[in-house]
């Protein structure tokens, strides 16, 4: 008997969604200087930053999604 869902009849009803927090030791430029290219570079593997900010300790806070990637 074959299985009724596998990896190539079924879609995911969601976009997975996680966060980042990078705590550098020098300042960091602002992220509308370098998202763009971030995103190109990570593109090809299904990552894009949705969000990013610096919070008042310094630390670096992304927010990211992630493709479903094929799997077969």
């Amino acid at each position: 008997m074959d299985p009724l869902y596998t990896s190539i009849s079924c879609r995911p009803a969601y976009q997975l969604r996680w966060s980042l927090a990078l705590f550098p030791e020098q300042l960091i430029p602002p992220t509308v200087q370098w998202i763009d290219h971030f995103n190109q570079a990570a593109d090809g593997d299904g990552i894009r930053i949705l969000e990013g900010g610096v919070s008042k300790n310094g630390a670096l806070m992304l927010l990211l999604s992630t493709l479903r990637q094929n799997l077969h």
